[in-house]
Formats: C-alpha cells, structure tokens, sequence
C-alpha cells in the first residue's frame, strides 16, 4: 500500500504525460531492475499510429514521435486483453516496427495503462538485457499501478484538452478581431513567428517557444474592449481615446490569465512598455521590463512599422531597420535591438533566393499558359504543363515550397495558380489584393520593399514576387516564390473542433451587428452620405488635435446653387 500511495502520490504532482511517466518509472526501478523504459499512446488524436510519449534509453535522441500502427496492432489487442505481457526480445516485436538499440535487448515488459473496460489509451514499456528480468514479476501490483498512472494521465489530458479549447476559443476571438481591422489582419499571426525566431536567437528552450507563440498570438486580444471606431479611426486618437486605447495590454493579460505562466502573462501586460520608463501601462524602465516583453515590443513594432496602416503607408524594409537602430536604448532593449537584426539578415537573405526562384520560374510561364489561365480553364494542357514546370523550379531552388502565378483580371480580381494545389487555378472575382501583399507592388510596377513574413494554413513563408509580362513587355501578373522560415514553425495550431469555428461565427455577426449600427448612426439611410453628427464628432476631435498639436485646421463649407430644387425632383420624395 505505501508503496501504490508513493506512486499516486508522485504521478499526481504533474499534469505533463512525461513527467508522469518519468515518476512511475523511477519508483518501478525499486520494484524491477529493467534497463529501457517507455510511454505509448495508441491511436492518439485520430490516428492509427502508435505516438511514443516518453522514453528513458541511451537512444531518446533517435527514438520515433510515432510508431506505425497496423503492425502493432496484434500485439496492441494482446495486450488489451492480457493487461500485462512479456516479450523476448527482439524476436517477439511485430516486423516493420525499428526501435533504436533494441537489438540489445532480450526482454519487454508491457502493461496496459487505463481502459479497463475496453482498449487501453497507453501501454508502459520496459525492456531489459537480461531474459529473465520480468520472469517473476508481480502482475496484480503492475496492474493497480497502471490504475495510478491511468488517473494522472487522464487529469493531464484532461487538462490540456481544456485549455485548448479555451485557446482555441480565444484564438476564434483573436481572429475575429483581427479580421474586424484590415490593417492588422494576420498581425497577431506574424508576431507569434518573430516572437520564435528571436526567441531562437536568444537561445530559449523549445518548451517555452511553444508558449511564447501561443501567447504572442494573444498580445493584442483586449483590444476586444476598445471600440471599432478607435481601432479603425483614420486619424490620430485624442487624449481620452488614447487613455482607453493604452489600457488594452492590461485587458489582454487579464484573458490570457488563466492559460499561461505569470511570466507569459507579465510579457503580454507589458509589451509596449519603453526602455527609457516612458511607455505604458505602468511605465517599468529597462530590466524592470520582463525579458518576454522586451522582445514582443520589438517584433511587434517591427511588424506594425512594416504594414500600411489607416494614417500612413508601410515603411520600407531599410527604414524599419533604421527606426530599429535609432531608438536602441529609449523604446528598445539593445541587446533584443541586435538579436533581432540578426534575424531579419537572414530573413533578407532567404527572400533573395526566394526572387531568385520566382525569376526561374516566371521564365516557364508562356503565352498559351497565360491564356488558360486568362480563361480559369483547369484541364488546359497548358495548364498542367506549367504546374509541372512550376515543381520543377520548385526542385531546382530547395527549399523553395510553393510558386504562385497570379494573372490579374482587372483591379480588384485575379486567377492564381499554384504549384503546391492539385485544385484547378483559383477565380477570385471581385477579391482585392491587399495593399501589404507584394503582389501589388509588383502589379503596380514597384520594387516589394518589404522583408515581412507571411502565416497561412500551410506555415510560415517569406516569399520572393517578380513582374509577369506580355509580349509588349506590359505587367500582367506576378510570380511568387515563397520558401519556409523554419523547420515547425507555423501559426499556432487551430482547434480542431466546431466550437472555435461556431465562435468565430457568432463573433463575426455580432461585429457586422454593431459595425451597421455605428455606420447606421453617422450616415443618411437613403443616400450612405455622412451626416451632422458624423460631421460635428470629426470637427471636435479636429479643434482639439489642432489645439495639442499647434497644427492649423481649416473647414471648407461648399454652396450648391439651386440644390434645394435638385433635391425635390430627384432626391427622398422621389425615392
């Protein structure tokens, strides 16, 4: 009994599987010797593969995530039967199934962790050089231990399964919001990538770069507590606009609360602090500021100086750089200022090769390419042939992924093919580019200036466009080449249940519910003209911008001659 109440004990201290099994597996040792130790999980989260959760061998560096599942399968059954199974070894591991060092091996005990009333969801194995290891070993104690061990396990995947629908659900609301602004869609995405990057700079473990991106994909979610019209205002916000505005970093720290670390939380609270002590929300100076903080606020400025906002255009990539540098030790930690540079270099450097892989690839498109695709036609040999032609490019120029050909269709419409997609060309009638996309720089003839990255579904890309042109030598379309940034790195992963996507529904109508009914109450119903009380906010908020900033302010009133008789005949009363 002391001995069952050690294991409950220690098991019950964690709630991550590995720890779990680490302290079942230090307390066996007093029980059985046994030289190799591991944690699987059968059929986890969908699949048929046998996941490998913890081991404890001289190999754990070359030990699988996963083990294939069919040729496991007889022995999974056997097991789910007789609860506690010896093997010799290695002739008794099914074929088709490699362990590194298992050759040494002579002996395996497996127990069957949980599903008493049916298959187990984990099975604990040990192996031994020895034959006889597990000859004597006492099956009824290995079985109520398993029980211990299936309760911590279960808490913990609990555990986890909550939080990530809570993240999930935040996530939803996160993209909600960011989808509320279009200038900031996707920010939320890219500063959880720099946040990664930096942190692997810095040398961070790769536990805590998991939840750093986590987080910084939430830094800016109090912002769900500021009104539409502030976060989409074209013009500057007065002082009591920016007092609420300055609040959303204590708003976000507040939601993120009961999912992360306090240290995680301290550097959502405190991401746009200053250096210097001039920042917000409590105005902390230098070391004060929280080393996760330090390097949000910097990524997060790079990325917001970077994109187009509704005031001002975008600074090109030398000008953030620059910007960087030059507030170094006031608004920036120097040393976050450096290893981020250090970064964005080799960023740089990848989306040169990038434009080198979309000018290869931009010299396979001809003119019937360009015609079938002109006509959306997706079985076009044509069509097929560039495909073809585009993965070979893609081959050429590792580790180019994708190359995208888009041919625009007047201003607001395109047909993109891409050599990753075995869809037919994509019609996107009246979908706009956006204005941070180096598609419409290229479009309109300019040089991409920015060195930003871009998450999709697929991952995070920096990517390379080059002009397409016609025989007269006129743009037709660009060419985009977009290479991976870093092995795993990706948006933080969705939640893969209906609910996220349910509430990001509901929150998607409500914004359009309240958006209407703000847009409703500063516009004419009949002809969407702005109205006086549009007209008398915007002259308050202008008089007293003037008044802080000593800039002049000028109102021009406009007389239409005989408009009254104009309006009669054509205007309300004529529908």
């Amino acid at each position: 009994n002391e001995f069952l109440n050690e294991i409950a004990r220690t098991t019950a201290a964690s709630l991550d599987p590995r720890e779990i099994a680490d302290a079942a597996v230090e307390r066996l040792r007093a029980l059985m010797p046994f030289d190799r130790a591991a944690l699987f999980r059968l059929g986890g989260r969908g699949s048929s593969r046998v996941e490998v959760l913890f081991s404890r061998t001289p190999y754990d560096d070359r030990i699988p995530a996963a083990l294939p599942g069919p040729p496991l399968r007889p022995l999974a059954e056997r097991v789910a039967r007789e609860r506690v199974v010896t093997l010799d070894l290695p002739a008794g591991l099914p074929a088709g199934v490699a362990l590194p060092g298992i050759e040494e091996m002579r002996s395996a005990l497996l127990v069957a962790v949980g599903g008493e009333e049916g298959p187990p969801r984990h099975v604990l194995g040990l192996a031994s050089a020895n034959a006889d290891a597990f000859a004597g070993a006492d099956r009824g104690l290995l079985r109520r231990i398993a029980q211990q061990m299936a309760l911590a396990l279960n808490n913990a995947e609990l555990y986890h399964d909550i939080k990530r629908m809570h993240l999930g659900n935040l996530k939803a609301l996160s993209a909600a919001l960011n989808a509320k602004d279009y200038y900031t869609l996707g920010h939320a995405a890219r500063v959880a990538a720099y946040m990664v990057l930096l942190g692997t700079e810095l040398g961070w473990e790769p536990s805590l770069l998991r939840q750093v991106e986590e987080v910084a994909y939430l830094h800016d979610i109090g912002k769900i507590g500021v009104s539409d019209r502030l976060l989409m205002k074209p013009s500057g916000l007065n002082q009591a606009e920016w007092a609420l505005m300055r609040r959303h970093p204590i708003f976000s720290a507040e939601i993120v609360r009961p999912l992360f670390d306090e240290a995680l939380v301290l550097g959502v609270r405190h991401h746009h602090e200053r250096w210097d002590g001039s920042g917000y929300p409590d105005g902390l100076r230098g070391e004060e500021i929280p080393v996760v903080a330090r390097a949000m606020c910097v990524v997060d400025s790079y990325d917001a100086m970077s994109f187009r906002r509704p005031y001002r255009q975008g600074l090109p990539y030398e000008e953030c750089r620059e910007e960087l540098r030059r507030c170094r030790g006031s608004q920036f930690d120097p040393d976050m200022v450096d290893a981020f540079e250090r970064v964005l270099e080799r960023l740089a450097a990848s989306r040169a090769e990038a434009c080198a892989a979309a000018r290869a690839a931009s010299a396979v498109v001809d003119d019937r390419a360009l015609a079938a695709l002109a006509a959306a036609d997706p079985d076009a040999a044509a069509v097929r042939r560039l495909r073809q032609a585009l993965r070979e490019v893609c081959a050429a120029h590792p580790p180019t992924h994708h190359v995208t050909v888009y041919l625009r269709r007047g201003k607001a419409s395109a047909v993109a093919l891409d050599s990753d997609e075995a869809a037919p060309p994509l019609l996107r009638p009246g979908e706009e580019f956006v204005p941070e996309d180096p598609v419409l720089d290229v479009l309109a003839g300019r040089e991409p200036a920015a060195n930003v990255l871009s998450v999709d579904g697929r991952g995070v890309w920096v990517s390379g466009a080059v002009p397409l042109h016609d025989r007269a030598g006129a743009v037709v379309g660009a060419v985009v080449a977009s290479r991976p940034v870093a092995a795993g790195l990706g948006e933080v992963e969705a939640l893969p249940s209906t609910v996220a996507e349910t509430f990001a529904a509901m929150l998607h109508d409500a914004a359009l519910r309240s958006e209407r009914a703000e847009l409703e109450a500063i516009t004419d119903g009949l002809t969407g003209l702005y109205n006086h009380r549009y007209f008398h906010e915007r002259l308050a908020e202008e008089i007293e911008r003037s008044q802080t900033t000593g800039a002049p302010l000028a109102v021009l009133l406009c007389d239409l001659d005989r408009f009254h008789a104009y309006n009669q005949l054509h205007g309300h009363e004529a529908g």
